[in-house]
């Protein structure tokens, strides 16, 4: 599979921060919402089953596209640059699908970041190489 290694975006984005803090400081909701909810409208107008963002503990965006028996989440984090890392989820192993949905959300993700002109920056990797830039921590 082509883009199988390329798991990963990092991104710039020109949207007001919606992140939202307690009185004490702490972080409630996570920045990054509208981009989410733009993205998951974007990849509905592709075509694909998207589910509607959802809040992912109190540090990232969950965005779920479904396809026959496996899933695609999109975790969207707000770090300095954006990091979205596209992972497979499948019940059973299915070759065919697991490809197709893979390289229809990089595809339509590659659209998106590359003509909407709200973004910038964007560059794909995987989570290996984040890892060794210190982007992410966990890889």
């Amino acid at each position: 599979m082509e883009d199988q290694a390329t798991d990963c975006v990092t991104f710039c984005a020109n949207f007001p921060d919606d992140s939202e803090w307690n009185k004490e400081g702490d972080l409630i909701t996570p920045g990054g919402r509208a981009i989410a909810s733009v993205l998951v409208e974007c990849l509905i107008k592709q075509g694909l089953n998207v589910e509607p963002e959802k809040q992912h503990s109190y540090y990232a965006w969950l965005i779920t596209v479904r396809s026959e028996k496996i899933r695609m989440e999109l975790y969207l984090y707000d770090l300095q640059p954006w990091v979205l890392i596209c992972e497979i989820k499948r019940k059973w192993f299915r070759k065919n699908a697991l490809e197709d949905l893979h390289q229809q959300v990089i595809t339509k993700l590659r659209e998106v970041l590359h003509t909407d002109k709200r973004f910038s920056k964007v560059r794909w990797a995987t989570k290996e190489e984040l890892a060794a830039e210190g982007i992410l921590k966990e890889y």
